[in-house]
């Protein structure tokens, strides 16, 4: 089935597959959700028309709603994901899913409070990895260091090294109101882009900025006397948050 051929990544044949069942059934919805989710990266809106296209078939599919909301996100449409990534919450194939994405679109709006609660109903979204992290940065934002620790050390239990659990700990050691820890020294350079990225993609740019500044490579090499060196695309974070400008990230220079 095309849905195997993805899961293998052979994606040539998941698309012919999933295009050969909608010409014998144009409303079979995991076709168009397999359609969706083959041009999430390649095409956002070709992968929107095709979610929409599940949705209109099924309108309570949460993996149809959950795809057109990711679509919607990598499309800069945060208010439009936020509908379809609630729609798919109320589906328990992808109640847990569509809590994370609810939980990252919340962050993004510094609503603290709602990601919160968002993610401390009952439910099986409690024992996510995901949404333990993100309900950890919204307790640090609102300064209860503690509860966010607990749930990090809760998901380091299970991956020790979950970059993003152990940059949790060392912010909510360091105190909320002025975080600036030193990146956890067995981070390699690898696990530091992922962790500046997915804090970016949160909305956290300063926590991004920081995690750059603060590594090894980096820290005090970034002076209007020194020059710049250390991993090149850390570099270039660091360049794109500082141009990316918002509250708490001011200039720092670099040097060629």
């Amino acid at each position: 089935t095309g849905w195997q051929e993805f899961l293998l990544a052979k994606f040539d044949e998941a698309e012919k597959h999933f295009r050969k069942a909608l010409d014998k059934d144009p409303k079979h919805v995991p076709a168009h959700v397999g359609l969706a989710h083959l041009n999430l990266d390649r095409d956002p809106a070709a992968a929107a028309r095709a979610a929409r296209a599940g949705l209109d078939a099924a309108p309570r599919s949460g993996r149809a709603g959950y795809a057109l909301a990711v679509a919607e996100l990598r499309q800069g449409k945060d208010a439009q994901s936020f509908d379809h990534a609630w729609l798919a919450t109320r589906d328990p194939a992808t109640a847990v899913a569509g809590r994370a994405l609810v939980a990252k679109l919340l962050l993004r709006r510094s609503s603290w409070s709602h990601v919160i609660q968002t993610l401390t109903e009952p439910g099986p979204w409690r024992t996510d990895p995901v949404c333990r992290n993100r309900l950890a940065c919204a307790f640090l934002r609102v300064g209860q260091a503690n509860a966010a620790r607990e749930l990090a050390e809760q998901n380091l239990r299970d991956d020790p090294l979950d970059a993003f659990a152990l940059h949790l700990v060392a912010l909510s050691r360091a105190g909320a109101k002025d975080p600036r820890p030193t990146v956890p020294s067995m981070l390699s350079p690898e696990a530091t882009l992922e962790l500046v990225a997915d804090y970016f993609a949160l909305g956290q740019l300063d926590w991004a900025r920081d995690v750059a500044l603060q590594t090894p490579e980096l820290r005090g090499s970034l002076g209007p006397h020194s020059p710049a060196r250390g991993h090149p695309l850390l570099l270039y974070w660091v360049a794109y948050l500082n141009a990316s400008g918002g509250p708490g990230l001011p200039s720092v220079g670099l040097q060629p």
